[in-house]
């Protein structure tokens, strides 16, 4: 269809075509993930649904041109056409060939711009024919478990191949007359897959097209921005009327005061005297004006009072429906956690179910596209750390099949909670501690709180459980993004683990990045807004109170202490260096979670409120400590902070710095590295990073020379290949770990050999980490030799 295409058009219909793939495929993989778990009864509609979604999608991508994706949906098409007329039966590895079918098809997607590289087409090839085959031997088991019924014809027509193309139906013969009283016949055939779409595709897409409209999002958020810029008509009409009520009192006080002037003017009036006679008349004349212009002010009341009712009543309602059409329903993220979940459970050969409860919560389409790596790292974090193998969970009396539920809901205060929890092996606060302390971290002060404080210190860069560093895990990079994200969203996070029962992860974020509840305050004289989400508590505090530790001032606050600073010394508001307190008391918002929270004193703690954030403009993108702009009743302009920017000032600021935590770096000598690497290439490579970044490299061209050297002088780090002459990289870290003097010696193994196997091995033979020479980035490298060192 696109040979007589133009190239202009042929765009325009890839641009269509993109997000109605993705539509089709993402209902696809999260109908594949529910078939197994559907009841028998419900498994036909959901079989009908899916097969209807692979038929639509088939038709597109052939029209335009996209013949990988078609193949690959005619051949999910044929099996559940075989599932419809119940020829086969639902295998689970036929399921799972039509997953990884699915995987391939979103992958093509992403490139859909431009011809999908060597390697996707021979990925959509192999795809294709491992489909294939699995359904074939589907079916050979289907009919030869059959049971024989002579009574029953065979089948007139029977189903595609479908390893090619379908072939169009030969001509229709003119229907004969039916014989009287003919014998019982067998029911009709379902009709091949390409007959229901026929049939009933204009239906489909004449619904579609009567009842839905396809927009970009851009244009739907842009409508939304104007939406909410009507709210500055609505405050308007609310301070012309607070206006026009205002001249109506000045004047009806006027009108009292004056009364007492015109008792005195007629009684002088009653003289001879023509000036006061003058002065009678002028006063009975505005006698009659005045009493027009209150009634005039007074019906300018009413109908201002009226047009603001009904202008904020059609304000409200307006962006409402906008901020509906604008929610998602979770289940929409659901496709790209579902494969990362089962992409990694089979690279590392565990068995997870992932479920999800509450995938119907609507929740802004903002707050998702911001939760989408979140959650992404915190469910891979749950199978690459807490899941264990089969074989460990059956040797601690577990089922060999882990769980991971995802749980989304809704709470008081326009709140969206999402709960990630597994029943893998818990976080070990032995080795939270031990990668704390190898960072120079500071340990929890109380034992009461020494499991809380380690537990949260998963979400401190760089830490990390992982035995060793990998291209999943390892770096302690993970965590550290979550908490960033979630606080920038204006939420928080929170982790509770159990040894031997699971992890649970908690995340709070608002329900809309548009509107939420806000702590308004004043510091240096200005209205500044903190979101509530991010506020543990409001005090009022005595300043004899108020102590001085380790040069630090803190507050105890419920027999913690909490640093506090001044939020206008913090934001660097002028006026705020001087102060000395005024009064006895003050107030303080405490802000932060996760064991950091800071109290910031500022001059008066307003009201909670909700509030509509504007965003900065693109010449304000990201200043610092301020996340946006709400425009209060009062017609006032307030910034909304920034929860994780205010605590990254804080701590820097000169009333945060910790002198137990400021350790001196003495000069000395560099930490020596041996690479061990037979490729003379790759050796200077490693050799040039290493050095570049101020350590001093010896190299050696395969394992035994580098053993040679170990034996010959001290180094503070190895990194090596793994195939070598003479000794492997495997061979040589396992004669280091044996070794009584060399054991502790940190190893990095850089390899080209990527399977699970390999890297299994590698943790055996007792490797410290594991980069893979394939998208090789020094700094993966540099980071993993800063933290072993």
């Amino acid at each position: 269809m696109t040979a007589g295409m133009n190239e202009q058009l042929l765009r325009r219909l890839l641009a269509t075509f993109k997000p109605e793939a993705a539509e089709r495929i993402a209902a696809l993989a999260t109908g594949l993930e529910r078939i197994d778990s559907v009841t028998d009864a419900a498994r036909p509609a959901l079989v009908e649904e899916m097969f209807r979604e692979a038929h639509s999608l088939k038709a597109a991508a052939h029209s335009v041109g996209q013949k990988e994706i078609g193949v690959l949906c005619q051949l999910i098409e044929s099996v559940f056409s075989a599932l419809k007329r119940k020829e086969i039966g639902l295998e689970r590895s036929l399921v799972g060939e039509m997953q990884a079918a699915v995987d391939v098809m979103e992958d093509l997607l992403v490139d859909i711009d431009t011809a999908p590289g060597a390697a996707k087409t021979a990925r959509a090839a192999e795809r294709t024919k491992s489909l294939t085959s699995a359904f074939d031997q589907v079916r050979i088991a289907a009919r030869s478990s059959a049971p024989k019924a002579a009574s029953v014809p065979p089948r007139p027509t029977a189903a595609p191949a479908i390893s090619s193309p379908p072939q169009a139906p030969p001509p229709t013969q003119p229907t004969q007359p039916v014989p009287p009283a003919p014998p019982p016949q067998p029911a009709a055939p379902s009709p091949t897959p390409s007959e229901p779409a026929r049939a009933e595709a204009p239906s489909v897409s004449s619904t579609a097209a009567s009842e839905t409209v396809r927009l970009s999002a851009q244009r739907l958020e842009s409508l939304l921005r104007q939406t909410e810029e009507m709210l500055a008509e609505k405050l308007s009409a609310r301070q012309l009327l607070s206006a026009v009520a205002t001249a109506l009192d000045s004047l009806s006080a006027w009108q009292r005061e004056r009364q007492h002037v015109r008792t005195h003017v007629l009684r002088l009036s009653s003289a001879a005297s023509q000036e006061a006679a003058a002065l009678a008349r002028f006063v009975t004349w505005t006698d009659a004006h005045l009493a027009t212009l209150e009634k005039t002010l007074a019906r300018l009341e009413s109908s201002a009072e009226a047009d603001t009712r009904r202008l904020g009543s059609k304000v409200d309602q307006l962006l409402w429906e906008m901020k509906e059409i604008l929610t998602l329903p979770f289940a929409s993220l659901l496709p790209v956690l579902q494969r990362a979940v089962r992409d990694l459970a089979r690279e590392q050969a565990k068995d997870v179910d992932f479920v999800v409860e509450g995938g119907d919560t609507e929740i802004d389409r903002r707050i998702l596209q911001e939760l989408k790596d979140p959650l992404l790292h915190i469910v891979r974090n749950c199978v690459d750390h807490g899941i264990e193998k089969p074989a460990d969970r059956a040797a601690a009396g577990k089922p060999a099949r882990a769980k991971v539920i995802l749980t989304v809901s809704v709470r008081d205060g326009g709140k969206a909670e999402f709960v990630v929890a597994d029943d893998g092996a818990g976080i070990s606060t032995a080795k939270l501690k031990a990668s704390a302390e190898k960072l120079g971290l500071e340990a929890p002060r109380s034992a009461e709180a020494e499991e809380d404080a380690l537990l949260r210190l998963v979400f401190r860069s760089g830490v990390s459980t992982s035995p060793m560093i990998t291209d999943i895990s390892g770096r302690g990079l993970g965590l550290a993004i979550v908490l960033e994200n979630v606080e920038r969203l204006g939420g928080r996070v929170a982790v509770e683990s159990k040894p031997g029962a699971g992890t649970t992860f908690r995340l709070v974020v608002p329900l809309s990045l548009a509107t939420y509840r806000g702590v308004t305050v004043r510091a240096a004289g200005r209205l500044l807004v903190f979101p509530s989400l991010g506020v543990d508590r409001v005090v009022r505090v005595r300043w004899a109170d108020v102590a001085t530790i380790e040069n630090r001032t803190v507050l105890d606050v419920g027999g913690t202490s909490v640093p506090l600073v001044r939020l206008r010394d913090v934001l660097e508001l002028p006026g705020g260096a001087s102060s000395s307190p005024a009064g006895d008391w003050l107030q303080a918002v405490i802000v932060g979670a996760t064991g950091r929270q800071i109290a910031f004193e500022v001059d008066s703690v307003e009201e909670d409120r909700e509030i509509l954030m504007k965003p900065l403009g693109k010449a304000l993108v990201r200043v610092r400590n301020v996340q946006g702009a709400t425009i209060l009743a009062t017609g006032e302009i307030a910034p909304i902070l920034n929860i994780h920017d205010l605590l990254k000032s804080a701590v820097k600021s000169e009333a945060m710095v910790r002198p137990e935590l400021q350790r001196a770096v003495a000069p000395g000598p560099q930490p020596s590295i041996l690479v061990a690497e037979d490729s003379i290439t790759a050796r200077s490579l490693l050799r040039g990073i290493l050095e570049s970044a101020g350590y001093r490299v010896k190299t050696a061209v395969d394992g035994m020379e580098a053993w040679t050297a170990l034996n010959l002088e001290p180094f503070d780090l190895v990194v090596s290949d793994v195939e070598m002459p003479r000794m492997s990289g495997f061979d040589l870290t396992a004669r280091i770990r044996a070794d009584r003097k060399l054991g502790e010696l940190p190893v990095i193994l850089v390899t080209a050999l990527e399977s699970r196997e390999d890297r299994e091995r590698g943790v055996d033979v007792g490797a410290n980490a594991y980069i893979l020479k394939g998208g090789f980035e020094q700094n993966v490298l540099l980071e993993a030799v800063r933290r072993l060192i």
